[in-house]
């Protein structure tokens, strides 16, 4: 009896056990000059609890030239050639992050998001303030087609590549709704920041507090908590 009272039993814990190593240098590179992106990642990186770790550009750690054609298919693809790229070229562990726009019923390339928007051009001959009107505006007029909102979620391919070349890889999911119109002052480096609402917190993320914008981004400080700290997640009918 004792048996067939225990079997099938589901109520429990999930526990996570963190392993006895760790992937926590002091110096990481940041693969990306996007400098509103970095400034996003170094609070996500203390929002994480990872304060000893520096997150640097790729010019302070003595690169220069750091330019990668973002064509793979996949965010998963583009996040890793981003790291890849300057993975021959320091012996830091190297962080990526590459983001998709995924709009219900929209017909255009999540992974693209930058492209879309600015169709065949040359990025290269467009100045940042120039690309994020672009970004706006496409995105504005995808919003108005639907009566002035869309549900879409960002996806975050987080990866990072440790200094012998092992890639590990995260990815992430944030609901949000497209507007058809900008809030706040929107920061050319992060353009769609001003027209979306996140779901987590129900505002426009631009008038978001500083700890309304810690929870809208949880999903990917979890992710980097997972690179960073890594554990093994067991569930236990026991866990005393």
């Amino acid at each position: 009896k004792r048996q067939r009272d225990w079997i099938g039993k589901s109520e429990g814990a999930e526990i996570e056990f963190p392993l006895n190593f760790s992937l926590s240098p002091g110096e990481v590179v940041f693969a990306s000059n996007n400098l509103g992106k970095l400034d996003r990642t170094r609070k996500l990186f203390k929002a994480a609890g990872l304060h000893k770790i520096v997150l640097k550009t790729p010019k302070e750690a003595g690169i220069e030239n750091f330019d990668v054609v973002e064509d793979g298919a996949t965010l998963r693809e583009n996040a890793e050639k981003k790291a890849r790229a300057l993975t021959g070229k320091t012996n830091l562990p190297v962080f990526a992050d590459d983001s998709g726009f995924f709009i219900d019923g929209a017909e255009v390339d999540p992974v693209a998001v930058k492209r879309n928007a600015i169709g065949g051009a040359d990025e290269r001959s467009l100045g940042v303030e120039e690309i994020a009107r672009m970004m706006q505006k496409y995105y504005q007029n995808i919003a108005s087609s639907r009566g002035g909102r869309a549900d879409a979620e960002w996806r975050n391919a987080l990866c990072l590549v440790t200094p012998d070349g092992v890639a590990m890889h995260i990815e992430t999911v944030r609901p949000v709704i497209l507007a058809g119109e900008s809030r706040g002052t929107v920061d050319p480096y992060l353009p769609l920041r001003g027209l979306y609402i996140s779901k987590t917190t129900g505002k426009y993320v631009l008038e978001q507090t500083e700890e309304e914008e810690i929870k809208e981004l949880q999903p990917i400080t979890e992710g980097i908590k997972k690179l960073f700290i890594p554990a093994i997640k067991v569930f236990t009918t026991r866990p005393d």
